[in-house]
């Protein structure tokens, strides 16, 4: 028997040991890695022009490109060039297993002032996975050229083959909410720059092929073009979704990024360049006003973080959204507001075709109203939140513990050592880190750096960054821009529940509806506002069917902040609507009521 505990016990503890060298590995993480690395040799340039922005992007995630143009050309058209690059900086702190020092791996891609392979000069930085575009194409896969998509897509993705000869599209197969969308895959497997001696830092321990810190990135870029909301025409969308799938958990990651503006072309004298930490954008514009060649009338950019990564562990409301920890991969509707299909006969399930879907339209995004829809598909009408679905998870902006903007810097260009170039990865790595330090330089080649964290970059899960590139006429047009661009990312760019024309946003920039609280509610909740004047005052509740089942107001009020009840006591569970009209303003929230 001694002998056999003994036995046991060495063969737990050896089996403990491996499991730890060697973990358990998601099936899709075994996916990801099983795709070929990434390679400078697939890198692939166009143009995003679906609206009055007009850009070079590549599948490195680099936009614009000095002295190329267009890089951001406002309006379309004119030559109109706002901007000379920008990129994605991730970066983490890290134990170097060969001689313990303490690492930031700087994980990018820039034109220029890349770290280097001093025997090859091959670029140590983010390249774009292959199989993601037509190989054929000289161009990423975009939305509105059949030629540049795959024959399939790729496995990872985990999609059936009834997505073949399909966009692959964030809101679905073939929906197209976006008048022009890129889509392509990035990872940083060539930085090998901490893989040598004396580092000998390998993210995948099985894996002495992959440098870097393992990760994977997902990006969109989208432009929207409403006839009925100009705004939309001046706001070019970017989306990352940034996965470990590396063998560490980084408990100190952050996310950001590296902008240099160019407002008024490449042979201007100065931007003047700043911060508004209010409107959380970085923004730019030109010292004298005049742009070459021609001396045109420059306006302004600005870049503002929609979302930021999370922070899901820290049992804290990170974000103020009466929500804590909450996650857009957990499998779960944090905020309650996936709506199910609609059971009007009241018999447990959905009868297609009379009965409304809403948001259950299975893994596809397409339901029986979409003219590609080709049939019922995984998650379709069965009452359960299901990827890929609106509302849930991925496609669901609010189900994330967002941090924030937590790291401004903004720096003169220079070749010196202390200038934070993506190669100096500790210069980079302290400004990330460093809080929100200068908020205006005027006058001069000005770049900044903005980020969010530190946050845990937890193994095998993913976080998101998204933020919107801005041009407007002056600095009232792009704060009423911004506000516009916030409004439809938080409602998941959903134009009937913005309710703000652009023509008016000026006179109601101060108008607010507060998200609900308690929410979810059993059965009263306190909903506020303010305004700015004096003014007539119209808030109803409205059923998700768009029934208006109570006036909580309507009447003249005076300026101020106010806050009123809803006591849903009478009302059965499920997805409400709370709506506020005050002279021009017009704005809606979802509630939720939970007995």
């Amino acid at each position: 028997m001694r002998k056999t505990g003994f036995i046991f016990i060495l063969f737990f503890a050896s089996f403990s040991l491996l499991s730890e060298i060697f973990p358990q590995i998601p099936d899709q993480i075994q996916k990801y890695r099983a795709e070929p690395y990434a390679n400078y040799k697939y890198e692939k340039e166009s143009i995003l022009d679906g609206n009055l922005i007009r850009t070079l992007f590549k599948n490195t995630g680099e936009i614009g490109h000095w002295p190329y143009r267009p890089s951001v050309e406002w309006p379309k058209g004119t030559g109109h060039t706002y901007l000379d690059g920008m990129t994605l900086l991730i970066g983490a702190e890290v134990t170097a297993p060969g001689n313990q020092q303490i690492i930031h791996p700087i994980e990018t891609s820039y034109r220029e002032e890349m770290d280097r392979d001093s025997i090859t000069g091959e670029v140590w930085g983010i390249e774009p996975i292959p199989g993601y575009s037509n190989p054929s194409s000289s161009k990423p896969a975009t939305s509105i050229d059949k030629t540049s998509w795959p024959d399939v897509w790729p496995d990872a993705l985990g999609l059936g083959s009834e997505w073949n000869g399909h966009w692959y599209g964030y809101w679905g197969r073939d929906v197209k909410t976006a008048s022009f969308e890129t889509f392509f895959i990035m990872d940083d497997s060539q930085d090998k720059e901490f893989t040598r001696s004396p580092y000998r830092f390998f993210p995948v321990l099985s894996d002495t092929n992959r440098g870097g810190l393992g990760l994977r990135v997902e990006v969109r870029g989208y432009q929207c073009s409403k006839m009925s909301y100009p705004l939309a025409d001046n706001i070019l969308f970017w989306h990352y979704d940034i996965v470990n799938i590396s063998d560490f958990s980084y408990d100190s990651t952050c996310i950001g990024f590296y902008f240099d503006s160019g407002v008024g072309g490449t042979n201007d004298n100065g931007d003047n360049v700043g911060y508004d930490k209010n409107l959380e954008i970085i923004y730019a514009y030109d010292s004298d006003g005049l742009g070459t060649p021609g001396n045109w009338v420059t306006g302004y950019i600005g870049v503002m973080l929609l979302e930021t990564p999370s922070n899901s562990v820290n049992g804290i409301d990170d974000d103020g959204d009466g929500m804590i920890d909450e996650r857009r991969d957990d499998g779960v509707d944090n905020d309650h507001d996936w709506i199910g299909y609609l059971d009007i006969n009241n018999n447990g399930k959905w009868d297609s075709p009379t009965e409304p879907l809403n948001n259950d339209v299975g893994k596809d995004g397409v339901g029986h109203y979409d003219n590609q829809y080709i049939g019922p598909d995984e998650g379709e009408g069965d009452g359960i939140p299901t990827d890929g679905e609106p509302n849930f998870d991925k496609t669901d902006n609010d189900e994330s513990d967002q941090i924030g903007i937590t790291a401004v810097s903004l720096n003169y260009v220079s070749q010196t050592p202390s200038s934070f170039w993506p190669k100096n990865d500790d210069v980079v790595w302290s400004k990330m880190v460093g809080g929100i330090g200068d908020t205006l330089i005027a006058n001069a080649n000005v770049s900044a750096l903005f980020s969010s964290g530190p946050f845990p970059l937890q193994k095998f899960l993913r976080e998101r960054i998204s933020t919107a590139i801005i041009c407007a006429d002056n600095v009232e047009k792009l704060t009423n821009t911004a506000t516009f661009a916030r409004k439809l990312y938080n409602n998941d760019y959903d134009f009937t529940t913005v309710g703000i024309d652009d023509e008016d946003l000026v006179s109601v920039i101060n108008f607010s509806l507060s998200q609900n609280y308690p929410n979810p509610f059993n059965p009263v909740t306190k909903i506020q506002f303010t305004l700015p004047q004096n003014e007539v005052v119209k808030i109803k509740i409205y059923d998700f069917l768009g029934a208006e089942i109570a006036t909580l107001i309507n009447r003249e009020m005076n300026s101020g902040s106010y806050e009123v009840d809803f006591n849903g006591k009478t009302f059965a569970s499920g997805i409400y609507f709370v709506r506020m009209e005050a002279g021009k303003f017009v704005e809606t929230k979802k509630i939720v009521l939970l007995k």
